[in-house]
């Protein structure tokens, strides 16, 4: 870490001092309305306001300090109308913190862990403070889509639309774009709408279509699913997960918005905001020209002297090594917000099995894979090690999923490989990965640098479940491999 302002850590006879970089201030959190979970946030003329339940809403944002707000698990951000930047909200009061400018054509998005932004000078990704880093170069984007699933940038060339690898400037091409063309990334899918109907990603370039052309004119997505509005004004629909099932859900009109966030749908009209029940059933939280705009945001979970700061952070990253180290005086608990499973990259297991007749032959081929966990987290191995621990129970104790950090497993599998042909098994692990807040507490006598409780918040967590997918693969033999078939 870069010199500066020191940490002081005190301890039971014990007195440890950490260097700390001086540009990043303690961010304190103040008194505020405890909630779990996911809620929806409102924009109109008269601020940015947070659902608590009810009808109560807390008004997080003064008069005319947003012309736009964007959500999701990495949080809230509204882009001030006066052009002077795009700030994250902090979690308390009427406290933002501004990341970055705003501009012609600027986008924001917000992801579990992450947020993006978009303008004429490419895509970029938020590091911190108003540190962006660019992950797609100038033109190459004309909308930006983010979710639990990735991110997506649509080409303004019409190339097509590119999914984001998770580093450098590296994008994988995944489908075609055209008039009309919209995507939605939900926790673990990636939907795509067209005139020709919605479809559902499957991996590389292939789709399949999960409604008929015609039927959508918007669709919206999130932790608790996939909705489209049809344009027909019959309805909203709501995707059953399979075939093209959908189930009405409630009526559309002038004006209608839905939000989906991790554990609710949302609706917006000039008659206000509701929150769906199921079935057809809605119920009224806000009142009738409310709301000019909702969007997803991430419920408040402080208390009174929980200082803030995020996991990739040098503070952050630093009271996480300092708890684990002291676990005899300090206690850490992990909050996950929320939690997806999704395939993980197929790859061998077992052996190559050649077949060197002319008829397809069954071999049974006995394979072992062993699939290891990742994390956001820049600490000791040693650490590391305490706060995954901490991570599983968390995890189990929210979703009740047995997780761990690495998962292996071995099984006798019938493989039949066609004659003068290589054959193998392709196993894709099922991965759970966790988001999520680090709760820290140094016991009474303790602190560090004057405070005893953290939040440690957009703490990712990736882990083998023990399920997956195997599938036979072949293919035929080179001309070098195949000299001995007969």
């Amino acid at each position: 870490m870069p010199s500066g302002r020191r940490w002081r850590v005190r301890l039971t006879a014990l007195l440890v001092t950490l260097p700390s970089a001086v540009a990043m201030p303690l961010i304190t959190a103040q008194p505020a309305a405890a909630a779990t979970g996911s809620t929806v946030c409102s924009r109109s003329p008269d601020g940015v306001f947070r659902w608590d339940g009810g009808t109560s809403w807390t008004q997080i944002s003064g008069p005319g300090t947003a012309d736009q707000i964007y959500g999701g698990g990495a949080g809230l951000l509204r882009a001030a109308p006066d052009g002077s930047g795009v700030y994250r909200y902090q979690g308390s009061g009427q406290n933002w913190q501004r990341i970055g400018t705003t501009g012609p054509g600027s986008q924001w998005v917000v992801t579990d862990s992450a947020v993006f932004g978009r303008s004429p000078d490419g895509v970029y990704r938020w590091n911190g403070g108003t540190s962006w880093t660019q992950i797609s170069g100038p033109g190459t984007a004309d909308q930006i889509y983010g979710g639990g699933a990735g991110l997506l940038r649509a080409a303004p060339d019409g190339s097509g639309v590119y999914r984001y690898q998770g580093s450098g400037q590296n994008w994988q091409r995944i489908g075609t774009t055209g008039p009309g063309s919209q995507w939605v990334v939900t926790d673990s899918a990636v939907f795509g709408r067209s005139p020709d109907g919605v479809y559902r990603w499957n991996g590389g370039t292939s789709w399949t279509q999960i409604s008929g052309p015609g039927t959508a004119d918007q669709i919206y997505g999130g932790g608790a699913g996939l909705l489209r509005a049809a344009p027909d004004g019959s309805g909203v629909y709501r995707y059953q997960g399979s075939g093209q099932n959908w189930q009405r859900i409630g009526t559309t009109g002038p004006g209608s918005q839905w939000v989906v966030t991790d554990s609710a749908v949302f609706g917006r009209s000039p008659d206000g905001v509701y929150r769906w029940n199921g079935g057809t059933s809605w119920t009224q939280i806000s009142g009738p020209g409310t709301a000019d705009q909702i969007a997803p945001c991430a419920a408040v979970n402080t208390a009174v002297g929980w200082t803030t700061y995020s996991a990739d952070s040098d503070h952050g990253k630093a009271a996480l090594e300092i708890c684990a180290g002291s676990q005899a005086v300090c206690t850490m608990t992990y909050s996950p917000r929320s939690y997806r499973t999704s395939p993980g990259e197929e790859h061998l297991v077992g052996d190559r099995v050649f077949n060197y007749t002319s008829q397809t032959e069954n071999h049974a081929l006995t394979w072992s894979d062993t699939v290891e966990s990742s994390d956001t987290l820049e600490v000791s191995a040693s650490a590391k090690a305490t706060i995954w621990g901490v991570a599983e129970v968390g995890v189990n104790t929210t979703y009740s999923h047995t997780w761990g950090r690495s998962s292996t497993v071995s099984e006798t599998e019938s493989l039949p490989v066609p004659g003068c042909s290589v054959g193998w098994l392709a196993r894709a692990a099922e991965l759970g990965t966790a988001s999520g807040d680090i709760h820290l507490h140094f016991a009474k006598g303790t602190h560090l640098d004057g405070h005893r409780d953290f939040m440690i918040t957009n703490a990712v967590f990736t882990a083998p479940t023990g399920s997956g997918s195997i599938v036979a693969r072949s293919r035929p033999m080179t001309a070098s491999e195949s000299t001995s078939c007969s």
